[in-house]
């Protein structure tokens, strides 16, 4: 049942003025001993904050006296800016435990002007922290790029591998900077690879301390009278080379895991009239034969001018470790379950190839109209080393008295040198401290065979 104060004889209706009186009443007395909001920004600061602190503060904390070490005197009120939040914050607690103005000063401000500072620098801070949260974070700090990292890799050494075809590939968004800290992230993948990437360097900078056995391959080719296309066997031309010439090289079956090598041979040049040179180019990998153009890495390449009559004998130098090897091959004669096995060990082969190109078509004319090369022989050596340990090991595990007489100082020793030369600054005390920590750990937990061993894994 509906009521209301028509249907009601015990309510009198009031007139409208009187109830407008009344509610305007209520709301002055509520607001009475209220002050006004500040307004935000830098216009409330100079229309309330900033003459606040001349009345209140700056006599305490201003230039010439800094009580507590609050100065007030330089705040410009700018808090969106982000600048010199902790001193707001201190001074909004000093201004809520009623710190400032100490208590025995005479003029103190209200307790509604203390309120409405607060406030004012309470939304101020929120409202940094509202901006700051939705502003894009940028990253500042960019991890190398592949090409940086080998070159800082070889710096630190003092060799080098190739190391780039092991990490994941720099990240490339055409036409922009790709160099920045933007793109250049790095992940779990990419730290998996560094670590792999510095065992294998770590691998061959420290050798251990006896001097390997050095394995030496050698191939001679010699003319014959019998000749395919007119070539000889020591002959190498563009195209229609015989099988088992110089042209398919030479097959090394025992190299050493690390070190450096030389590859010395013997060449010259059958130039035809108007030719000048052929370039000769070496190759160490797989054969040159089927699909494996990708396996071959070059080792150097010469511009042979020399005439058959004048033979040179020619170097070239690289570290083992950069070139595939081909693996053991195994498989039954004529594919049948009960033939007989075939075993073709793990072997690498050089192969000298003939890359003159002149924009002809190569296989149109003869061979003999073309630049030949010539090679008589191919030597393989490795390791190779003028002193043994190589230097590249010395400037880890160098010499000193102490590798004796006190040999938890001589690796503290050699660790600080070797963290100043990756950090590229001095390294402190504490620093040292941690990796030495880690050579303990590794040295009481892996069950390493050797000092060099732990050392290679506590630096890796």
């Amino acid at each position: 049942m509906r009521h209301d104060n028509m249907a009601n004889p015990f309510i009198k209706k009031q007139p409208s003025s009187i109830i407008s009186l009344v509610v305007a009443a209520v709301v002055m007395l509520c607001g009475e001993g209220q002050t006004a909001p500040i307004p935000k920004g830098i216009d409330g600061y100079k229309s309330h904050v900033a003459p606040f602190f001349k009345t209140n503060c700056v006599r305490c904390h201003g230039p010439d006296k800094s009580k507590g070490k609050i100065t007030v005197h330089s705040l410009d009120g700018e808090l969106s800016a982000g600048q010199e939040l902790e001193r707001w914050e201190l001074i909004i607690d000093v201004l809520e435990h009623g710190e400032m103005p100490p208590e025995e000063e005479d003029q103190q401000p209200t307790d509604e002007e203390r309120a409405a500072i607060i406030a004012w620098i309470e939304g101020g801070l929120r409202d940094y922290v509202t901006k700051a949260s939705k502003a894009a974070k940028e990253p500042t700090v960019r991890r190398l790029t592949n090409f940086e990292y080998q070159n800082t890799m070889r710096d630190l050494f003092g060799f080098e591998l190739e190391l780039i075809k092991d990490l994941p590939e720099d990240p490339v968004k055409p036409y922009h900077f790709n160099n920045t800290a933007k793109m250049m992230l790095i992940g779990t993948e990419q730290m998996d690879r560094y670590e792999q990437a510095a065992r294998k360097m770590l691998a061959s900078a420290i050798v251990n301390p006896a001097k390997p056995e050095v394995h030496r391959t050698k191939k001679e080719w010699k003319p014959t009278t019998s000749t395919l296309n007119g070539l000889q066997p020591d002959e190498i031309s563009i195209t229609g080379n015989r099988r088992g010439s110089a042209a398919d090289g030479m097959k090394i079956n025992r190299w050493p895991k690390t070190g450096e090598f030389r590859l010395r041979f013997k060449a010259s040049a059958i130039l035809p009239d108007g030719y000048s040179h052929v370039p000769l180019r070496i190759g160490m990998g797989y054969s040159r034969s089927g699909n494996t153009a990708g396996m071959i890495e070059p080792v150097g390449m010469v511009e042979l001018t020399n005439s058959v009559d004048e033979p040179q004998v020619f170097e070239m130098r690289g570290r083992i470790e950069n070139y595939p090897s081909v693996p053991e091959v195994r498989y039954r004669r004529g594919g049948k379950i009960d033939g007989n096995l075939v075993i073709i060990p793990p072997h690498i082969a050089v192969t000298p190839l003939n890359i003159f190109d002149d924009g002809r078509m190569q296989d149109q004319e003869s061979p003999l109209t073309r630049p030949r090369a010539v090679v008589e022989w191919i030597e393989f050596e490795a390791p190779i080393a003028d002193v043994w340990p190589p230097e590249h090991h010395t400037r880890i595990l160098f010499d000193s008295p102490l590798r004796q007489s006190d040999p938890k100082a001589y690796l503290r020793q050699v660790l600080e040198r070797f963290m100043t030369r990756a950090f590229r600054r001095p390294v402190k005390s504490e620093e040292v401290d941690r990796f030495v920590k880690v050579y303990n750990i590794v040295e009481s937990q892996l069950n390493l065979e050797t000092k060099e061993d732990i050392l290679r894994e506590t630096l890796t």
